[in-house]
């Protein structure tokens, strides 16, 4: 197999080359350039003769946390939808799907599940067991990414590039995402404008205002970003000093003043921001793994040692909290201790930032911290488990003319929702500051997406999020396996047609 593997995968790419190749959406109908704004102007229109359309889209509300909010549908809205209730982003979502409807002459409708972890992309597997499908079948689901890529390999999802009328070189998709979620040439999972969930899921730095100024006014943390000094051997500096016994029972517990409140999933985001990844891609578009290299090492050595540091980091799920009968282990610990005013940094997801604003003190919003004070950019991670991601099952029926109504919410979402998604981020802060918009540009403008963290060969990840320094044995001991599972998805991905 690896003799012939080589051979097949440059037929594949070839294949796929011109399947991509294939634009049917660079001008409008008249044939005019498109303008900056009018990016719908640049799909064309057909009369879908009444066609439902069913989407399938995950509760990202449903997960027991008291700290993710506000999430209301990915393109359909909730049964309890009201203009007069619903968020500004929301509104713009109604919007584009009523202008969509009309156009296109065809209704747009589904369901908000509050699914447990995989049991959404497992409707979508039993429906392709069942062999359902016209208007009883889903034609769109808004997944976790880890999720969907579990049936990637089994047929259930369409090979984006494969259909015609989608074009993922458009403006309104995620390019970033389009490049780093390929395989050879094959891509089952697309993020854009069409969905919100996914700049949620976006990973950052919260901080709190009055805690800088109390405890570290010598540092700007917005001018260490503007002066290229951002990074982490300077964060750990400031972290030093700071976590402190603020109830004076002599014990450091999840109700004192800490430095840095995290989880041991960051510690991947941490080496991720460092320019490192599990698995990496050649020019053909070929997966290889890149988590055993003197680079990644160091990168995790010099983050295990501060994650380590019990004096000044909080890790809500790192052990010290278990059998305290807390009901959500971060909520408890670390997201409390930032609202309760108690926390200098809190590492997570934008989708945290609707509920902080009903904090006391103000916040602000910085970049995960650059792993190498030479690293010539920033690099940031999405949650695989928070982020919504755009999938087209293969029950789906017409999948061109389907493509072209997905096109069309791409297109008009780009006019429509982006701008309020973004305003309504900046706004929960426009009083407080001004800085965190400039933040959220690097923040947006530098994710990146790394197959190793989806696909998970051989365990890898769990090797990752875990403080024993011991990372070179441990890779070592699943190697071996990861590369046979990686090979055997290659392998099924070359049989594709």
């Amino acid at each position: 197999m690896k003799k012939i593997l080589p051979v097949l995968l440059v037929l594949v790419l070839l294949c796929a080359t011109l399947a991509a190749c294939n634009d049917t959406t660079d001008t409008n109908q008249s044939g005019s350039d498109v303008s900056d704004t009018d990016y719908t102007a640049s799909v064309p229109v057909k009369d879908m003769e009444e066609r439902v359309i069913r989407i399938l889209c995950r509760d990202w509300n449903a997960n027991g946390s008291g700290s993710i909010l506000g999430f209301g549908g990915e393109v359909i809205q909730r049964e309890d939808y009201s203009e007069d209730s619903a968020s500004a982003v929301d509104t713009a979502k109604a919007e584009v799907r009523r202008v969509i409807e009309e156009r296109y002459h065809c209704t747009l409708k589904g369901d908000i599940v509050a699914a447990g972890q995989p049991e959404l992309n497992q409707i979508i597997v039993d429906q392709m067991a069942a062999g359902i499908t016209g208007e009883s079948a889903y034609d769109l689901l808004f997944d976790n990414i880890i999720y969907t890529a579990s049936s990637w390999l089994d047929g259930v999802y369409r090979d984006l590039n494969s259909i015609e009328t989608i074009d993922l070189s458009n403006p309104w998709w995620d390019q970033q995402a389009v490049n780093d979620l390929s395989v050879m040439g094959r891509v089952f999972v697309a993020l854009g404008d069409i969905n919100t969930q996914d700049n949620d899921g976006t990973w950052l730095i919260f901080f709190n205002k009055r805690l800088a100024s109390e405890m570290c006014a010598d540092y700007n943390f917005y001018e260490m970003v503007d002066n290229d000094e951002w990074n982490f051997d300077n964060f750990i500096t400031i972290c030093k000093g700071i976590t402190f016994d603020s109830t004076g029972d002599t014990v450091l517990d999840e109700n004192d003043t800490w430095a840095l409140g995290t989880e041991t999933y960051n510690i991947y985001v941490h080496a991720l921001a460092s320019g490192e990844k599990v698995v990496s891609k050649d020019e053909d578009d070929i997966p290889y793994f890149s988590f055993q290299t003197e680079s990644m090492y160091d990168s995790l050595s010099k983050i295990s040692d501060f994650y380590r540091d019990t004096s000044t980091v909080m890790i809500a799920d790192d052990g010290r909290f278990s059998g305290k009968g807390f009901a959500n282990v971060f909520e408890a610990t670390v997201v409390k201790a930032f609202t309760d005013g108690r926390e200098l940094f809190y590492m997570g997801g934008l989708m945290n930032l609707t509920a902080f604003r009903a904090m006391e003190d103000d916040f602000g919003m910085l970049p995960i911290p650059k792993g190498d004070p030479e690293q010539d950019r920033y690099y940031h991670s999405v949650s695989y488990h928070q982020t919504s991601s755009l999938a087209i099952p293969t029950t789906a029926k017409n999948p061109e003319d389907l493509g072209l109504i997905i096109e069309a919410l791409g297109a008009l979402s780009k006019e429509k929702v982006t701008p309020e998604y973004y305003d309504r981020t900046l706004k929960l802060q426009a009083t407080r500051d001004d800085e965190s918009g400039r933040m959220l540009d690097i923040i947006f403008a530098s994710r990146v997406f790394d197959l190793g963290a989806i696909y998970n060969w051989g365990g890898v990840c769990a090797q990752i999020y875990n403080t024993d320094p011991n990372y070179a044995s441990r890779f070592e001991a699943v190697a071996d396996k990861a590369e046979s599972e990686m090979e055997e998805t290659l392998e099924i991905l070359v049989e594709f047609n």
